[in-house]
């Protein structure tokens, strides 16, 4: 008989599931057809491949997060003028980390629409 390994999580909720490994070559959760670490994985992983992303990368990697549990990664995309920004950075996480454990599943990320405001 085989044993599974049990990823620790919160209560019966896992913990982050990207990284090496099955999970590093498994489809992106943001639909785009690419495996994971060529896709979301990079941005979230590489300082300079999330400055150099595109708006469209950002929301794509951002719904990975959720998906993937990436907290560090949720938490260093939120823009500080935005509203669910919270100065208190291990505040922050704590409530993401509640919230990502859930128990849902996100199953397609869907880009409508495209505008550009502000700066550039």
């Amino acid at each position: 008989a085989s044993k599974k390994k049990k990823v620790r999580g919160v209560g019966n909720r896992q913990r982050s599931t990207s990284g090496f490994g099955g999970a590093a070559v498994e489809d992106c959760p943001c639909g785009s057809g690419l495996e994971y670490m060529k896709c979301c994985g990079i941005i979230h992983k590489n300082a300079d491949a999330f400055a150099n992303a595109t708006p469209e990368q950002i929301v794509r990697a951002r719904y990975s997060a959720y998906a993937k549990r990436e907290i560090d990664f949720i938490v260093g995309s939120v823009h500080p003028l935005n509203d669910k920004f919270q100065a208190d950075i291990d505040q922050m996480k704590h409530d993401i980390e509640i919230n990502c454990y859930d128990n849902f599943e996100l199953k397609q990320c869907s880009i409508l629409e495209e505008t550009f405001e502000g700066e550039g």
